[in-house]
Formats: C-alpha cells, structure tokens, sequence
C-alpha cells in the first residue's frame, strides 16, 4: 500500500499498527499501577497498626518475631527498651515487677539460633523457657500448639465420666446436650481462633476423638469442632466489620461474608 495513501493504517516507527491494542496496554499499565499504589497504602497501613496494637504483658516477658531487615525497622521493637520501658512505668506507679512470675519466650525460627543476652529487671535475671501458659493456652516456642492440644484432650477425656452417669441415670437429651455445651464443648473450643488453624491433623483427631465418643454418651449428632471453629472465625469478622475503630476493620471492609445459607 502507498505510504501516502491516508486511508490505509497507520504505523511506527518498527512497523507496529496503532489501533486498540494500543488501548489494552495502556489499561493493563494502569491496573498494574492501582495495584502497586494499593498494596503501598497496605504496607504502610500495617506499619501504623503495628504500633499502635503494641500491648503490655505483666507476665511474658518478652515474644518478638523475627521478621528480618523490614521488622528492624520499626522502632520500639527490641525485648530491652519494651522491659526498661515497662519498669520504668511500675516505678513511676510504684509498683514492682515480679521477676519470679515474669517469663521471657524468644520466637525464632532460625537453625543457628544467635547467643541472646538474658533480660535484667531491677537486677535480676528473666528467666528463659521454651514455653508458657498465658490465658489457657499454653504458646511454644516454635509457635506449635502440640502441648496445648494434649492438655485439652486429657481435661476433655476426664470430664465424659459425667455425662456416662447422667445417661444412666435417664436424664434427657436435651439437658444432656446442655450439659456437654457448658463442660466440655467450652473447653474444647477455648481460644480456637486462635490454635485450631495451625494444629496438625493428628491434633485435630485427638480432639475430635472426645466429640465423638460424646456424641456415643448423648445419642444425638453434634456440631464437629471445625464447624465451631468456623462459626467463631466467622462472627469474630461480622464484630470487627461493625466497628469501624478496630484496627482490623480496614484489612476485611472490602470482603463480602456470607453465612453460608446462599
């Protein structure tokens, strides 16, 4: 076609045709920008969270995650200033610390742990262990929840004499279902946002193992612990969409939660 013909397409100066392509790429530029200037705005929305979230535990001395160079950069962060900082504050209220019920737990994932130096409250050293009960559950070292699910299934097996007798003693099932609601099921559940999603398989079968021997007992299908456990996950969220002054609101605003019925 003649070059001077103005009908014809035109092209660049490599001989690439003009046309809607053109448009498409321009497009996809501009997703890809939005995109980078979003997961920004998240970035430093965290940075904020992170610091204002800091929460003060009289009795764990110290957990702190290694997050590596990005963590460091957060000022505040280090196990000595949180403890001096926390002493100073008991003494300006005249209150003292308890190094003997204070505990220091160092989450760290490294295979060459460093030589961390022992923390000093007034003098005395913190002692250092593997792991703590704080709360109910019992938090590892590792972030592994195997002592914990032990514990539960143990104090979970002991309370099922109790129903066993009243079975035998003709009581209904519906007070039979309340009583298990209130004694074992409660236990079961406690705190299960919380370990439920990180615990192995064979966790999950020890615990699940009671429910069903409790459902043996009462005679009647009860819910299984990862229903209860998605049920709690799931008005946990519903609470935190309604309050628009949790720290987590802005991170589950753009979710759409169903309650599974649709």
């Amino acid at each position: 076609m003649d070059s001077g013909d103005r009908n014809g397409p035109k092209t660049g100066c490599r001989g690439q045709k003009w046309g809607r392509g053109g448009g498409n790429r321009r497009s996809n530029i501009r997703k890809e920008y939005e995109k980078l200037e979003k997961e920004q705005g998240l970035k430093e929305e965290l940075e904020r969270m992170w610091k204002v979230k800091a929460k003060v535990v009289e009795t764990l001395g110290a957990m702190i995650p290694k997050l590596g160079k990005w963590f460091q950069q957060i000022p505040g962060t280090t196990s000595e200033l949180s403890v001096k900082k926390r002493s100073g504050l008991r003494t300006d209220q005249k209150l003292v610390l308890n190094t003997n019920k204070t505990k220091e737990l160092i989450v760290d994932y490294k295979r060459n742990r460093l030589d961390i130096q022992p923390l000093l409250i007034n003098g005395d050293q913190v002692e250092k262990v593997a792991s703590f009960k704080f709360l109910g559950p019992t938090l590892k070292e590792d972030l592994t929840w195997g002592p914990h699910i032990a514990a539960l299934a143990k104090r979970a097996q002991q309370r099922l004499y109790c129903p066993r007798l009243l079975r035998k003693q003709q009581l209904n099932e519906k007070l039979l279902v309340t009583f298990y609601r209130c004694t074992i099921e409660s236990t079961l559940t406690y705190c299960t946002s919380v370990w439920f999603a990180n615990c192995t398989v064979a966790d999950r079968t020890a615990l699940q193992r009671v429910n069903v021997i409790a459902q043996k007992i009462i005679g009647c299908p009860l819910p299984s612990l990862e229903e209860l456990y998605s049920s709690r996950c799931l008005k946990k969220v519903q609470n935190i969409l309604k309050d628009p002054s949790h720290p987590g609101n802005p991170f589950f605003k753009y979710y759409h939660l169903t309650d599974g019925t649709g």
